[in-house]
């Protein structure tokens, strides 16, 4: 079983003291690490960026508030081995029925598990190149700029915070002040502004995009919408409204993306890089459990010039429409509020064609769960639903033509985005099972069509 299939991994926590260069045990544990144990759990398999279960299980577990920093080792599908710091003040009050929680040199680990103490050493000593919020007391300095920020905007003072994602890419932590949920976000140094982009998109669209309370290079602040995830709701008009609002914003870009300083992705590169990404035998996992059988690989290759035609063809198809593409629209990207549809985390962002996002959005496993049975006829309405706008421009027939070839060859596009923008980034293996999964997608031709 892998990332996008349910299964049960071993969470392990190696976690650092605020202060001290020592690491939390568990002393007279029972089980096989002997008396000794690193604090752990076992539970379904989440998105490797998830830290709100990771927090509430550490602390409901050992009495102790923490902050996670990052993963720093896995096994696929067996185990993942996250860096935590504790936060200050709740360090030395934990409790735990598995054990008394110790503080413990990285040293003593090797009783506990032939890598911990490497682990440990990892933890407190993390190589240049990370993130900075995966370094002990950027907790601290992001709260402090945060309750800065709310005062100066008159939002009133922190009554809680509780961080709720963290990986290489950024790191999302969630305030309450005066009755309203804030986030912050943080991406790598020199990362795109992404406050920026999110201010100018909510200049034009200020119902669509959250409000950007301050930013700073690479940290912004932005209003909470109040509202569930789209891969929570059932309804399918909210899928049908959601689909609508962002075709307008597409388009309303076009021929403008320069103004969001956005990178360019288009399917002339993706035809050029075919044959690169195909060959990738690293990222195809060929007959592992989380990657591509050797004959689908092979029957890949043998498709390479096919792949390459539809790329040149759509390039070229009316309306010839290159725009604002989100980058990673999956369901849990929209939020449904009274205002409408409200699109969060513009990381990913990029200029391209805009058809080939819909793909996310239409087959993520999220529409299937809540729509059951009734999921292919919501997918054309979507799909219908989503055009609407581009058809008071364009003509329809010519739409849906170019939207039927932008579906057929956008599982081969988000794979090659995955491979070229995201990979390089990732320094554990959680995620490298999406470019078979998207290949694949490739391969069984599933796609969604408003016809």
């Amino acid at each position: 079983m892998g990332l996008l299939d349910s299964a049960h991994i071993a969470h392990v926590f190696i976690v650092l003291h605020p202060e001290l260069d020592r690491v939390l045990v568990l002393r007279g544990a029972r089980g096989p690490e002997g008396e000794l144990a690193l604090p752990s759990f076992v539970a379904e398999e989440r998105h490797p960026a998830d830290a709100i279960y990771l927090n509430r299980e550490f602390s409901r577990m050992t009495g102790i508030d923490g902050y996670v920093l990052g993963s720093i080792a896995s096994v696929p599908s067996r185990m993942r081995v996250y860096a935590m710091e504790a936060r200050r003040g709740a360090a030395e009050h934990g409790r735990s029925a598995a054990g008394t929680p110790a503080w413990v040199v990285p040293a003593a680990l090797e009783e506990v598990h032939p890598n911990a103490a490497a682990w440990a050493a990892s933890a407190i000593a993390p190589d240049r190149g990370r993130p900075a919020w995966t370094r002990r007391g950027f907790l601290g300095e992001a709260v402090a700029w945060v309750e800065r920020a709310l005062s100066d905007a008159g939002r009133g003072k922190v009554q809680s915070f509780e961080q709720v994602r963290t990986w290489e890419f950024s790191v999302v932590i969630r305030f309450r002040a005066g009755g309203r949920d804030y986030f912050f976000k943080a991406l790598p140094e020199g990362a795109a502004d992404e406050g920026a982009r999110i201010e100018r998109l909510a200049a034009e669209f200020p119902d669509a995009l959250p409000a950007v309370i301050a930013r700073d290079r690479s940290w912004v602040l932005l209003e909470g919408a109040i509202g569930p995830c789209l891969e929570d709701v059932a309804d399918v008009t909210a899928w049908e409204a959601a689909a609508r609002a962002y075709a307008r914003l597409q388009m309303a870009f076009s021929g403008r993306c320069a103004e969001l300083q956005l990178p360019v992705r288009s399917l002339d590169d993706l035809a050029s890089a075919i044959d690169g990404l195909l060959e990738a035998n690293d990222v195809l996992l060929i007959d592992t459990p989380e990657g591509l059988t050797g004959a689908e690989a092979r029957a890949l290759k043998g498709r390479a010039r096919q792949f390459e035609a539809w790329c040149r063809e759509l390039a070229v198809m009316e309306p010839v429409l290159r725009t604002l593409d989100h980058g990673d629209l999956w369901a849990s990207n929209v939020l449904v509020t009274e205002r409408g549809p409200v699109f969060i985390d513009w990381t990913d962002a990029v200029e391209c064609h805009p058809f080939v996002g819909m793909f996310l959005l239409l087959e993520g496993a999220f529409l299937e769960k809540q729509l059951k049975g009734g999921a292919d006829d919501a997918k054309r309405r979507i799909a219908r639903a989503y055009l609407a706008p581009f058809a008071e421009r364009y003509d329809a027939a010519a739409l849906h033509r170019a939207f039927d070839a932008a579906q057929r060859i956008a599982p081969l596009f988000h794979a090659w985005r995955f491979h070229r923008d995201v990979l390089p980034t990732l320094r554990t293996p959680e995620m490298v099972e999406l470019v078979p999964f998207f290949l694949r997608r490739l391969l069984t031709g599933t796609r969604s069509s408003p016809g």
